[in-house]
């Protein structure tokens, strides 16, 4: 199977369903003892809620994937029968960043989120990315950045939730 038969509207949901149980979860404990973070460290721990739902979802399906946890020299999921790589990218803005790692070629769940209002609001993507398609941000800046604008580009992007043209969709 690969990564678009995995993703089908079915798994993305129930996927989709457990991080935003988690994150709730985790948020409001962070919350009830005084706890806060700047929007890096949350889309940060986002981005681990994925990892860990993307890898909790397909275990139970009997998929052969492994996580990387904290290991950035190893791709954040990787489907073992067809040794196919996973990168999750989160952001809460209008572009994703990456360090020297994310310029690897391969599939990418692109992923921009908001909480700001009543319901939290999501646009996620898979999509295929090669090393080219990360923009230096410049000499004063260690990472790189791929767009909405870039993505709207990309002939190998599927959208699993939300708009490319709105910032993003409420999960209901």
């Amino acid at each position: 199977m690969n990564i678009k038969q995995l993703l089908d509207e079915e798994n993305f949901l129930n996927i989709i369903r457990l991080v935003e149980k988690r994150r709730l979860s985790l948020f409001r404990t962070l919350s009830r003892n005084g706890i806060s973070f700047p929007t890096k460290t949350k889309s940060e721990l986002v981005s681990q809620l994925f990892e860990s739902a993307l890898y909790n979802y397909f275990q139970e399906k009997d998929i052969n994937i492994e996580r990387a946890g904290s290991d950035s020299l190893k791709p954040d999921i990787l489907f073992t029968d067809t040794e196919t790589p996973l990168e999750i990218k989160t952001t809460k803005g209008d572009y994703w960043i990456g360090g020297s790692y994310s310029k690897r070629e391969g599939d990418f769940l692109l992923i921009s989120w908001d909480d700001s209002g009543k319901q939290p609001n999501y646009f996620v993507s898979h999509v295929k990315l090669n090393k080219e398609d990360w923009a230096s941000q410049g000499d004063n800046f260690y990472g790189t950045k791929f767009t909405k604008k870039d993505l709207s580009k990309k002939d190998t992007t599927t959208i699993l939730m939300g708009e490319l043209a709105e910032r993003t969709a409420e999960l209901s």
